[in-house]
């Protein structure tokens, strides 16, 4: 994946070299209450037309940030709408919480589409 950032006077390309998904399952009453989902990704400066300063390194980390994390919703969405969670998150819930996972399993492409969960997405610039 290759991002573009624009800061003032200054046009940057990021390449994402390394991505990690954490899930932690919520339960309630025995049932999936919500999912908190945590990105972690990587990526390398590649372009740019001024090597950028610390401060437009955040900057651009943050923009990176947004961009990546409207894809990875847009991508949720859309594993949910046609009940095809093909990403992992099942086997993350199986072994963050085995004992729910038995009554999960035959029905967790409908438990993901329904259920409720937060996304936080975090860019490190190498």
């Amino acid at each position: 994946e290759v991002l573009e950032v624009s800061l003032p006077g200054n046009q940057i390309s990021l390449q994402v070299t390394g991505a990690q998904l954490d899930c932690r399952p919520e339960f309630r009453d025995g049932e999936l209450a919500g999912l908190h989902l945590t990105s972690r990704v990587n990526a390398q400066l590649r372009q740019w037309e001024q090597a950028p300063t610390a401060r437009e390194r955040e900057e651009i980390s943050q923009q990176a940030q947004r961009q990546l994390e409207g894809k990875l919703r847009a991508a949720l969405e859309q594993m949910r709408l046609w009940k095809a969670e093909c990403v992992g998150i099942g086997s993350r819930v199986a072994i963050a919480a085995p004992w729910h996972w038995d009554r999960l399993e035959p029905r967790w492409q409908e438990v993901f589409a329904a259920a409720n969960y937060d996304l936080n997405v975090k860019v490190s610039l190498g």
